[in-house]
């Protein structure tokens, strides 16, 4: 270890230079890459006011939908609704593209043209998908509220994509909450359906048994163990009908308060406005700077290495015998000059 000190200390410029010069180029490209605009929004996200509450006690509300909507912006599904229903999608087939690098070679080769075109609907839709994607940052900032950031170099496409985002996430939230309501009360009706018919075979198997036992009806009759059995078989498919009909009716009220306001158990606290400052994003910086400082240290580990291991010259009295083969008889050490 005292070998690589002095090697460092003794070659300190050639072994910096490279890191300060990868770092160097690092900010450059930092600072060539072009200025984007951030549009944020926020959410203001309460348990869920219909239904079971079936979320998750340790995590708070934030947190759920925030990793909901983050899951939902790595779809093509969400994405591209999310284009077309904000300036993304309008803004992307109206900016002319033209082949590039090995596309515009292979063009070349093959006699096809290479001048500025418009994209088609689906290179419009798959554009669109790399773009959100990549440049929407869902985080919660709090146990109720969720931020929502969207980078692009168009400011007014900026605040119109955010705020698609934020539109389509609480339109996907109440379809999906009134596609379950609606499972649920299709399943409850079906179940009404069956025990209806159980109870209509009860009725009919307690007026057929007093048909053949008219003296049964006599309030003053002997009690039958047949006749009550059936009549309690009768009163529990009453009692079921009624407890299914009831879930039915809760479903249906479930599926008709989804179309209230806030119904989603969130709500928009802040719109996403247009941005009015360009900045550098500062995922790209961060990349940037990160992997600069990692190939310098790279560089500068492996330099020391190599200089080193090259490095033949006997500094220490213990070094005399691994480096000659020779016992060493005495050393003199080193003394300064002194001032007269």
């Amino acid at each position: 270890m005292v070998r690589y000190l002095e090697t460092f200390f003794r070659y300190r410029l050639l072994l910096l230079a490279p890191v300060a010069l990868i770092l160097l180029v690092s900010g450059a490209v930092i600072v060539a890459q072009p200025v984007v605009y951030t549009a944020s929004t926020r959410l203001w996200v309460d348990k869920p006011v219909l239904g079971p509450d079936d979320s998750n006690p340790y995590i708070s509300p934030a947190a759920q939908q925030a990793s909901s909507l983050q899951e939902l912006t790595y779809t093509r599904y969400f994405t591209v609704r999310v284009a077309r229903r904000g300036p993304l999608a309008g803004y992307l087939a109206s900016q002319p593209v033209a082949p590039r690098g090995l596309s515009w070679f292979k063009s070349k080769l093959l006699g096809r043209d290479t001048s500025a075109r418009r994209p088609s609907p689906e290179e419009v839709d798959g554009m669109a998908y790399d773009i959100v994607s990549k440049n929407v940052a869902v985080y919660a900032v709090g146990p109720q509220i969720v931020q929502i950031d969207f980078l692009y170099g168009d400011a007014r496409v900026a605040s119109g994509t955010a705020q698609a985002v934020v539109d389509q996430f609480l339109d996907e939230t109440l379809t999906s909450r009134k596609a379950r309501s609606q499972v649920v009360s299709d399943f409850y009706a079906g179940q009404v359906k069956s025990a209806q018919d159980a109870l209509a075979a009860a009725d009919q198997a307690v007026n057929q048994y007093l048909a053949a036992h008219p003296e049964l009806r006599a309030p003053n009759a002997v009690p039958d163990a047949r006749l009550v059995q059936l009549q309690r078989a009768d009163q529990q498919a009453r009692d079921s009908v009624s407890s299914l009909q009831s879930k039915v009716d809760s479903a249906k009220l479930d599926h008709a308060a989804l179309s209230a306001p806030g119904a989603s158990g969130m709500r928009l606290l802040d719109p996403a406005g247009v941005p009015a400052q360009p900045g550098v994003s500062i995922r790209l910086a961060v990349q940037a700077l990160g992997a600069g400082l990692g190939l310098g240290v790279l560089v500068l580990v492996l330099g020391l290495l190599a200089l080193t291991l090259a490095d033949r010259t006997v500094r220490r009295p213990e070094e005399v015998e691994h480096a000659l083969g020779l016992r060493l008889a005495g050393w003199v050490p080193y003394l300064p000059p002194r001032a007269p």
